[in-house]
């Protein structure tokens, strides 16, 4: 065997560590942190379901209107009254196809990323990258540009789970009601459970409806992975630089669990706040087709105004109906459910390749 088929097998065998520790990180991660995921599709969506049905001059207004009777004020109040409602069964709905998904998308996405840094880094080999490199550092632009490529592959994963998750998380089930009285007077509009959103997507819009809003997908979470593993990686490397007892051994970093949750946490947090009005179109794209496809009740469906066509299109008119103020909808609970989710993520996916580094 050469040199370089030794490096390639080399290579191929190092990915081992990154896919075991990403699968355990992404089904880990999102057991804290799915109640308020849950609370944000809401906020970001509510007054935009108010808004359905309105059309032309009147919408600017309606939307005032529509936020002055919100009916969750703030994530706060959001959580309380979900718990209130519709208890620990709201508060984690959508969570089984969630959960189930996210160990083979996250296990596609750490991957893609660790293979797009180690690509682009010969690609874009230069004296500087190369330095940085050896002192376990990555630079803006391949950060950037890795995590930008990792979320458009596995996209092919997450948008299908999004889809059923968010679809679910928007639905209303108090306390005292039965899912098949529910499912009985709402039909395809209502998911008893996400093999049942399975087959009601299926019938209503067929498999294409998994990949309602594919590439507002992209374009909301392409962007907002771009900025994640850019300021990840800057901050991760500066706290190496601090602290005298850090040492980066190849692909496993020394710092503490602490330290990694603080990077992952703050890392979250400024790519959520950056990219929230992408995410509020992404959102709305995915749920209005089960509005849209819905028989049980079609005067429900939105109308051509606030139909959105894509991204663009869904920017421009949350911009026009909703202004400033629609576009920071749920960021409050964007950031809270991506500080921690991604700081416990990464975290854990660190400690767990260094773990399982040693055994490759």
């Amino acid at each position: 065997m050469g040199d370089a088929e030794a490096d390639d097998a080399g290579d191929s065998l190092r990915l081992v560590p990154t896919m075991l520790a990403s699968a355990g990180a992404g089904g880990l991660a999102r057991f804290p942190c799915h109640p308020i995921d849950t609370v944000k599709a809401r906020l970001q969506v509510q007054t935009w379901q108010a808004l359905r049905g309105g059309n032309g001059a009147a919408a600017a207004g309606a939307a005032a209107a529509a936020a002055n009777r919100a009916l969750y004020r703030n994530f706060a109040h959001g959580l309380s009254d979900i718990w209130r409602q519709e208890g620990l069964r709201g508060l984690y709905r959508g969570f089984g196809p969630t959960v189930l998904g996210s160990m083979p998308a996250s296990c596609l996405y750490f991957t893609s990323y660790e293979v797009s840094k180690r690509e682009l880094g010969k690609l874009w080999a230069s004296p500087e990258v190369e330095a940085e490199a050896a002192k376990g550092k990555v630079s803006f632009a391949i950060s950037f540009w890795s995590g930008m490529l990792a979320e458009t592959v596995s996209c092919v994963l997450w948008v299908p789970i999004d889809v059923i998750k968010e679809r679910m998380q928007i639905q209303s089930l108090p306390r005292s009601s039965k899912v098949a009285e529910v499912k009985a007077s709402q039909g395809d509009r209502f998911y008893a459970s996400g093999y049942d959103a399975l087959r009601s997507i299926v019938r209503t819009e067929g498999w294409r409806g998994f990949y309602r809003g594919y590439g507002a997908t992209v374009m909301s979470f392409g962007p907002f992975s771009a900025m994640y593993f850019m300021f990840y990686e800057q901050f991760k490397s500066f706290a190496e630089t601090l602290s005298s007892q850090s040492r980066q051994r190849g692909a496993v970093t020394d710092l503490p669990l602490s330290v990694l949750l603080g990077c992952g946490a703050l890392a979250g947090a400024s790519a959520s706040l950056c990219t929230n009005p992408l995410d509020i179109v992404k959102l709305r794209l995915q749920v209005q087709r089960q509005y849209a496809s819905s028989k049980s009740a079609p005067g429900n469906a939105a109308s051509p105004s606030e139909q959105y066509k894509h991204m663009l299109d869904g920017l421009t008119k949350l911009v026009r109906h909703e202004g400033l103020r629609g576009m920071m909808q749920g960021v409050g609970a964007r950031m809270a459910f991506h500080a921690p989710a991604t700081a416990v993520n990464m975290a854990l996916f660190e400690k767990l390749k260094g773990v399982t580094y040693a055994l490759f």
